[in-house]
């Protein structure tokens, strides 16, 4: 074979990969309901305290890579930006599946990740204020 052909197959190659792993990375970020609650008297809005439980994956891989329970007052949510979208109208005891794309997973306190992520996560209990 010679150095022309052998070049050729190496860029082939090269632009297969990269197409597969973009394949891989979701562009937009997606909700899935598992499990509903059975009753929802209140749901997750930006000026509840909650607490929730979540499981984070590697969407390639599957591996998990933080396993938490966390209780989160207004303000305080320094967890994925897209998480915080996703917990929104949330009821105790609803579970959900989060993917989140690269281009959402920014914490509040300016770390990156460069894999996109899917969370499961469960609402525990929801605190809203009290309206006087």
């Amino acid at each position: 074979m010679n150095k022309n052909m052998q070049f050729c197959q190496i860029i082939l190659i090269g632009l297969l990969i990269s197409f597969v792993n973009t394949q891989q990375q979701p562009a937009k970020f997606h909700t899935n309901i598992l499990r509903y609650a059975p009753t929802c008297r209140e749901k997750v809005s930006s000026d509840s305290s909650i607490q929730l439980r979540y499981i984070a994956k590697l969407l390639e891989t599957n591996e998990i890579i933080e396993n938490k329970t966390l209780d989160l007052k207004p303000g305080e949510l320094t967890v994925v930006k897209g998480l915080e979208q996703g917990i929104q109208g949330m009821c105790t005891g609803e579970i959900r599946r989060l993917t989140v794309p690269t281009s959402l997973h920014i914490s509040n306190d300016g770390q990156v990740s460069n894999k996109a992520i899917v969370y499961d996560i469960e609402v525990l209990r929801i605190q809203s204020p009290q309206i006087l």
